[in-house]
């Protein structure tokens, strides 16, 4: 976040993805070629929507696009260096970790407002399951798409568990057999599993909440 520092200032509204994507370039965090064009600048609106979901972003529609602005917890931290380990203290892991827990779905680009039929907390409901069984990557893909909250609904939660128990982790080409028939089939939707799914994982995974094994086994650590 520290990074935005000389594209958000007082003197300007925002930054826009545009920038973003200069930042991302000039931290080597992305080639340059994602600079050429608006589809190649994909990514960084990607990144834009990460923060805006964690509410360290705060959208706003301008023209055809959006600028974006640091909220409060944004700001907070902006003070943190790119160099540091991240989270660096204990105050950086709370700021992250109350953020991931309070996250819920939402998209400034969806016009037909199907992000509304959403009512829970994905990563609460990820952390409920993984804390009778692990889960593969792809079944978090699948269970980001329950619009309830696991948690207080036992019936749900049985449900889901009896049926992830049909596909148990030791039992080889299983999670083949899982994405088939929950049709994630084309490269196309495997893609997505990992460019929407996996990051997701990954700030989860630097809060300490759960593990990721290198197989893309997801389970549940002490935090979590």
């Amino acid at each position: 976040m520290n990074d935005s520092s000389q594209y958000i200032s007082k003197e300007k509204a925002g930054v826009t993805s545009e920038e973003i994507g200069h930042i991302l370039v000039n931290r080597k965090l992305s080639k340059t070629s994602i600079l050429e064009t608006s589809d190649k600048l994909r990514r960084a609106r990607d990144h834009a929507s990460d923060a805006s979901f964690l509410g360290l972003l705060i959208p706003t529609r301008q023209d055809h696009g959006f600028i974006y602005q640091r909220s409060v917890f944004g700001a907070l931290l902006s003070e943190y260096k790119f160099e540091d380990e991240c989270p660096k203290d204990l105050h950086e892991s709370a700021i992250f970790t109350d953020r991931i827990m309070r996250a819920k779905l939402t998209n400034p680009y969806d016009s037909r407002h199907t992000y509304l039929k959403f009512h829970c907390r994905p990563f609460l409901n990820v952390l409920t399951i993984l804390k009778h069984q692990k889960l593969h990557l792809s079944q978090i893909h699948w269970l980001l798409s329950v619009t309830e909250d696991i948690g207080s609904n036992l019936r749900l939660m049985k449900k889901i568990l009896k049926f992830f128990s049909r596909y148990p982790s030791y039992e080889e080409h299983i999670i083949a057999r899982f994405m088939k028939d929950v049709k994630i089939t084309t490269r196309q939707e495997k893609d997505e599993m990992r460019r929407s799914t996996k990051p997701l994982l990954d700030w989860a995974q630097q809060a300490d909440l759960l593990g990721v094994q290198e197989d893309d086994w997801g389970f549940i650590r002490e935090k979590g």
